[in-house]
């Protein structure tokens, strides 16, 4: 949970800013808003989502662990659980909208999964949208395990 005497120039700019305490850790790292980003306070951001913009001084970061960059320094791999993008039932007639809801989940030059329950054609659509924004693209189930669709990583 959020200690103000763990980072006190984050708890100042807060009671500047009006701003709460977040009430979440993302990554469940038990400090992880020691090292929170204060232009997320201003709106850059979104408070209490997402990763932290300088993950640097996080020991989980130095250690590896960090479920949101890798070492190098980008984000680490996107899940998309396909079930999640439709809910009930799939239609045709919203495919326009799941598509455009996994491209935002998946970002530009990410490692993406996806996963879940779905149709097939929902998957191959977002498959095929993904190409050429991911930088690779699996699918995950219980049965298989991790299967590549495209890895355009070049290392």
């Amino acid at each position: 949970m959020y200690d103000p005497e763990a980072n006190p120039w984050d708890a100042f700019m807060r009671r500047l800013a009006g701003k709460k305490s977040p009430e979440r850790n993302d990554c469940g790292y038990p400090g992880r808003f020691d090292h929170e980003d204060v232009a997320r306070i201003h709106g850059w951001g979104v408070e209490g989502e997402g990763p932290c913009d300088y993950p640097t001084g996080c020991p989980w970061y130095k250690e590896g662990r960090c479920p949101f960059h890798s070492r190098e320094g980008g984000l680490a791999l996107v899940t998309i659980d396909v079930k999640q993008l439709y809910g009930e039932i799939a239609k045709l007639e919203k495919l326009p909208e799941y598509v455009a809801q996994a491209k935002e989940l998946a970002g530009k030059g990410q490692d993406v999964v996806l996963t879940g329950q779905g149709p097939v054609w929902l998957y191959l659509v977002v498959a095929h949208a993904l190409h050429g924004l991911a930088r690779s693209l699996s699918y995950d189930s219980p049965i298989t395990g991790k299967v590549v669709i495209f890895d355009h990583n070049p290392f």
